[in-house]
């Protein structure tokens, strides 16, 4: 699985304050891994991976957009081994962020 990030727009004049510093999370399963019926069983398993992980309230991902690409090898782990995948993922952009605003 792998992550892109980018830095939302924090001038947006639709947007309320809560909703520019709320982290906003996609999910992409390309149609060459699986059928739509397993496109959509590990788009909802990585939905709830992304839910149940604690780093995603981590004041570094304010103002971001996640966009989480799933690899061919994610339709074969389990939902334990996806949630290590997501929060490795996580720790990583937090790694990152806090790196970027150091400098």
């Amino acid at each position: 699985m792998q992550v892109r990030v980018a830095p939302r727009n924090a001038i947006n004049e639709h947007a309320t304050n809560e909703e520019t510093n709320v982290p906003r999370a996609a999910f992409v399963v390309a149609k060459k891994l699986a059928k739509a019926s397993g496109r959509n069983r590990l788009r909802r398993q990585m939905r709830e991976a992304y839910r149940l992980n604690a780093r995603r309230h981590d004041p570094r991902l304010r103002a971001l957009d996640l966009i989480f690409l799933a690899a061919p090898t994610a339709l074969d782990v389990s939902p334990h081994e996806l949630r290590d995948a997501m929060n490795g993922l996580l720790e990583r952009v937090i790694r990152a962020r806090h790196a970027t605003q150091a400098h």
